[in-house]
This record gives C-alpha cells, structure tokens and sequence, in this order.
C-alpha cells in the first residue's frame, strides 16, 4: 500500500497547454519576441500565466506555488527561481504594445485558418473593470467613468472584444480610457474590425482556404453604424450593424 499521494490538477490544465501546442501559441510569440536560450521564454512565461489565469488565478507572486501542484512540473519545466514575480515581470518588460497587436493579429489569422471560422458574422461586445490605482495617477488609461460593478470611486479600464459565432473564438480586443462610453468607443472600434477584416481577406486570397466562407469584399471604406446607444454588436460585412 502506498503511504504517501502527490496530487496534481491535471485535467482543465492538461486540455488548453494541448489547445496551446496545437496552435503553436508559444513559437508564434517567440517569434515576435526572441530572447537568448536562457531560462524560459518569453512565450512560455506568458502560456504559464495565461494556464494560471484561467484554471486558477493567483498573483505572480504565488505563481511557483501553483505551479508545484500541477502537472506542469513534467510537461514544463522551471525552477522556483525562474518563476519568481520579478522574473516574470523582468520579462514582460519585454512586451510592447505594438508586440501585442502582431501577436494577436497572427493568431487571430491562424485561428481563422485552422479552425475554419466563418467571419459573416462576429460579435462584438464591451466592459470595464474597476481598479485600485491611486487616484493622482498621471496615467491616463484608467479614469472614473460608469462602472458596471456599481464601482464609480474608482479608476476603471475599459475592454471591447470581438468573437466569432463558432465557438466564441476571441479575435480581437480593444483597451480604452475608462470614461468612454460604449457607443462612442465602437465608432473609432468598427474602423479597426474593418482593416483587419481587409487584412483577413487578403491573407485568404493569397492562400485559399475553406474558412473563408461566404465572405464578400467591403463594399465601402466607413460601416453603417446604428446611431442608437450600443452595448454589443454584430457585424456583418460588408456592413457594420448593431443588434
């Protein structure tokens, strides 16, 4: 009889670092960030973070913490040290703004591609979260506006995302000051879909593929937008319209 147990989360864990493998998550964000092979990546520090976020949240400075208790420890592994939050955070130092645009734009493509999403019609939604950022900050992102969780004292970011109707599959994203209502955030929002469904076309164009189903060229270069207040929106090209 055994007289000792490790218990490992597995299951939730094991399924999204095979997703990740699968599309190439990490080499793809190696590629946009290369660094000497020292350590663990740029990519494989933020695959953990994002495993972290989704099947169990903690700080990073509990990240190691985590870590030790799931199977991790065989399909990557790291030590105590380089998991510390200053080593994290030493890396994401790394990560630009533009960085993060290319990286969501060649997955998002890569999504499109592998996963054969149809891009008639996408959904398009926006939120806002509250933070604890001091109120004399000179940062101008965070700033007090209507605050879906009844936390108007505080700063707040707000976040629009758009998916696909197979699967809900994230595409794209938008970060915007915390004072900007819904409605007029979209407006500058529909341009940005607009290009990168010109981008998605082109791509498609120049290697044929079946996710490009029922797609049609822009017609115009600005939607037609409702000019009620929106929350959420769908968007069917070549025409931008709210539901």
């Amino acid at each position: 009889m055994p007289q000792t147990a490790e218990v490992l989360e597995f299951g939730a864990i094991v399924a999204l670092y095979d997703q990740a493998t699968q599309l190439g998550l990490v080499d793809l964000i190696d590629a946009q960030l290369p660094k000497r092979d020292q350590g663990l990546s740029v990519g494989q520090y933020l695959l953990l973070a994002t495993l972290n976020r989704a099947a169990d949240p903690t700080s990073k400075a509990q990240l190691a913490r985590w870590y030790q208790h799931t199977i991790l420890t065989r399909l990557l592994p790291a030590t105590a040290v380089q998991l510390s939050s200053q080593a994290f955070w030493n890396h994401m130092d790394r990560v630009s703004e533009a960085d993060i645009l290319a990286l969501e734009t060649q997955l998002s493509q890569r999504l499109v591609r592998d996963l054969k999403l149809n891009l008639r019609t996408l959904v398009y939604d926006g939120t806002n979260f509250f933070t604890y950022i001091n109120t004399r900050t000179p940062a101008t992102l965070p700033a007090r506006g209507h605050n879906k969780q009844k936390r108007g004292d505080l700063r707040q970011v707000n976040l629009g995302m758009l998916v696909s109707t197979d699967f809900h599959v994230p595409l794209f994203h938008k970060v915007y000051t915390g004072n900007v209502n819904d409605s007029t955030a979209f407006q500058t929002v529909s341009e940005e879909l607009c290009q990168r469904y010109d981008n998605w076309l082109k791509a498609a164009n120049t290697s044929p593929s079946s996710s490009t189903r029922g797609i049609t060229p822009p017609r115009r270069s600005r939607p037609w937008i409702s000019p009620r207040s929106i929350s959420s929106a769908r968007w069917s090209p070549p025409n931008m319209r709210t539901y």
